[in-house]
């Protein structure tokens, strides 16, 4: 993902923020790049944000970014915007959970089924 910025003042400490959101507004994910990269400045102008989704788990739907900046020692908000960009994920093959719009998240699982057990049943009064 590529996001060009403008910076119409010197930005200090700043920390950027991308969100995905649905189109009816519930907040999905959020991650922040204060963890990734620090920068003590950015001077005006315009810049690029780079970044990657390593696995990204939503499943097919519409969704759209959010984009935050925050600046200074407090981090005061310097930009915030919701709904910038939409995109559509597709799916790869076609599922029940894909179909019948179960959630927004794949979850990675492995699924093991054990037979032959005896089961004990306990009664109390």
């Amino acid at each position: 993902m590529s996001i060009l910025y403008e910076a119409h003042a010197e930005l200090v400490n700043p920390v950027f923020g991308i969100g995905i959101q649905t189109p009816d507004l519930l907040y999905l994910a959020t991650q922040n790049s204060e963890d990734h990269i620090r920068l003590a400045r950015i001077s005006p102008g315009t810049f690029r944000l780079q970044c990657r989704i390593k696995k990204f788990p939503l499943l097919a739907g519409v969704y759209s970014l959010r984009l935050g900046v925050a600046v200074g020692n407090l981090m005061s908000i310097a930009f915030y915007a919701e709904d910038v960009y939409q995109f559509q994920v597709v799916p790869d093959r076609i599922s029940k959970e894909q179909t019948m719009r179960e959630g927004f998240i794949a979850l990675d699982m492995g699924w093991q089924l054990q037979e032959g057990l005896t089961q004990s049943v306990q009664v109390s009064d």
